[in-house]
């Protein structure tokens, strides 16, 4: 039994990570240090990792763009692109490459996608701001897109029409400039159609759809809105905000009727067609400290709608430019407020990502050699949430030597173990002046079935002076079901206390939930 008389609760750190303060003035609930973690669903989780989709990668070459898509038959279409190849995915295996010329795009062209719905049948246009705009309709390869568009960095659809922005005419670069296709027609471009929006100064990196009334315009430091007129000039053009633009084009992610981006400055912004508003002020310095400037085109992002968050991937300047680190955002949704997670580190360098339908899951006409109290069937799916859905949400990213990956996988990223850390913030322990004596830090986690073990490191602290000390880390075993999980701290004093948790597994399934800390008094300070 612990001797402490007094009991110091550890509240799970549910609002995600205050990096901007000093560790004892970061409020309760929130991390001071940490890394692979996600507030999520009330309780601290270790992030998902990466599987790949097939054992054959599409290419050998980087992947710069994907996209999943329904067309107008329902047919459910996936489409990845890499510097020089395009390939699409029949559910089980990669097409051959079917851009039908190569591509010419470098490591920092990414290739964005828009879906053109309208007419008999669905049409697919990519762009790379190298290469001539090319149109895909389900079957055969790319093709030329009609009208002879020119190139461009960006292209998105709405009110029926299709959009290019940042374009190249002739080989003369016309960065303030839009165009803007025919009425459900793709491929015959009016010079009518034909806007520029120089007054800024600056150029666009992105146009992306926002809602049922409206576009977004991204320049580099400069938000606009392309309104639907529906008369002779198709859209009414309106400067919103004059933020910081976004870092590449795809770090622009639709959420809802939202978009949300990571800035130039290194801060993430909301955008919902009237104002732009900083929100990521907490965890700015951050990501600005962590990414490669240089390479910064290279950045992108997903939404994932089932669990409300939104992931970043970044290059970090500490891997040579390539994408290494990130950074998930959950929004706020009935009573749970927005938090952002601690920095990412991947074991696969993400180059794109995009959400993705799976709709080959397993299913529970898929499970007629199992019983439901059978060794195999619990061995290999210990917990519902183990249990792979059919038809779920999930997304895919590629990675700089071909290959794809699922999100929301066990096995860590392709086989390698994640390293999950979490610190919680220095507090006071008995007040008063009093220097406490810490005798067992008990932790609350799920039960694992299989053999996982965490670290618990106790840091104390008598001025607040310091970052505190680390003391020597204890293991505890979370598959050790009805034993309490305590880590025994015998003569550790201090008038402050925080705490540090770690796990280095490829299979992770477990929930931290809090713990308390005994202690009692010691003696007066000072």
């Amino acid at each position: 039994m612990p001797r402490g008389d007094i009991h110091v609760p550890i509240a799970p750190p549910l609002l995600g990570i205050r990096s901007a303060l000093p560790k004892h003035l970061v409020p309760e609930g929130y991390l001071v240090d940490g890394q692979n973690v996600l507030p999520r669903n009330g309780v601290i989780v270790v992030r998902p990792g990466m599987a790949r989709l097939t054992s054959s990668a599409p290419s050998a070459n980087r992947v710069m763009g994907g996209i999943d898509y329904r067309d107008n038959t329902q047919t459910q279409r996936t489409v990845v692109g890499t510097v020089s190849t395009l390939h699409s995915f029949d559910g089980s295996v990669w097409s051959a490459d079917i851009a039908g010329s190569a591509l010419t795009g470098g490591s920092s062209d990414q290739i964005r996608f828009s879906v053109f719905p309208f007419g008999a049948t669905t049409r697919l246009v990519a762009v790379n701001d190298v290469d001539s705009p090319r149109v895909w309709t389900g079957s055969g390869n790319f093709s030329a897109l009609g009208g002879s568009p020119p190139i461009a960095k960006s292209v998105t659809t709405a009110f029926q029409r299709m959009i290019l922005g940042n374009v190249t005419v002739s080989g003369t670069r016309r960065g303030s400039s839009l165009w803007i296709s025919d009425f459900q027609n793709p491929a015959n471009w009016p010079s009518v159609n034909q806007v520029d929006l120089p007054d800024t100064g600056d150029v666009i990196v992105e146009v992306q759809v926002l809602n049922t009334q409206s576009f977004a315009i991204y320049k580099e430091n400069s938000q606009w809105i392309g309104i639907g007129a529906g008369n002779v000039f198709p859209f009414i053009f309106e400067l919103r905000g004059l933020q910081p633009g976004p870092v590449s084009p795809a770090s622009v992610v639709r959420a809802e009727s939202l978009h949300f981006y990571v800035g130039n400055d290194g801060n993430v912004y909301q955008f919902d067609g009237n104002a732009v508003t900083a929100i990521g002020t907490q965890i700015r310095s951050l990501i600005y400290n962590d990414m490669d400037w240089t390479n910064k085109a290279r950045t992108h992002g997903f939404y994932d709608a089932i669990n409300k968050e939104l992931w970043w991937f970044w290059p970090s300047g500490r891997a040579s430019g390539e994408v290494w680190s990130g950074i998930v955002y959950r929004m706020p949704y009935l009573d749970i407020p927005a938090a952002f997670s601690p920095l990412m580190q991947f074991g696969v360098s993400p180059t794109i990502s995009f959400p993705w339908f799976d709709s080959n899951s397993s299913s529970w006409n898929g499970l007629s050699s199992y019983t439901w109290d059978g060794a195999s069937f619990i061995s290999t799916y210990p917990t519902w949430d183990s249990f792979p859905r059919s038809n779920t949400l999930g997304a895919l990213v590629g990675d700089t030597a071909g290959a794809v990956f699922r999100i929301g996988q066990q096995g860590g990223d392709d086989g390698a173990a994640i390293d999950a850390i979490w610190e919680l913030p220095l507090r006071p322990v008995v007040g008063d002046g009093f220097i406490a004596q810490l005798d067992v830090i008990e932790s609350f986690f799920k039960n694992t079935t299989s053999a996982l073990n965490a670290s618990v490191t106790a840091i104390t602290s008598n001025t607040l002076g310091d970052t505190g000390t680390q003391e020597t880390a204890q293991t505890i075993a979370l598959n050790s079901s009805g034993t309490k999980l305590r880590a025994t701290y015998e003569n550790t004093t201090g008038r402050f206390l925080g705490v540090r948790y770690r796990i280095n597994s490829v299979d992770a399934l477990t929930e931290y939930r809090g713990g308390v800390a005994y202690c009692y008094k010691r003696n007066e300070g000072t």
